[in-house]
């Protein structure tokens, strides 16, 4: 279960550095939005859960 979430969460942050640095990103701006309030929450529970989580930036 750990590996899926970790690749999960990878993917997610892959697509937010995408969206950021790319002019594309106005069009799928909601989407944008959705995806870091969902990383956000990842973050918040993995640090809960476990102290030695941490999420590359």
């Amino acid at each position: 279960m750990v590996p899926i979430a970790f690749a999960l969460i990878v993917s997610i942050a892959i697509t937010n550095w995408m969206l950021q640095h790319v002019p594309v990103q106005w069009l799928f701006m909601p989407v944008a939005i959705r995806r870091s309030i969902v990383l956000i929450a990842f973050r918040r529970m993995l640090r809960q859960g476990d102290s030695r989580a941490q999420v590359p930036r």
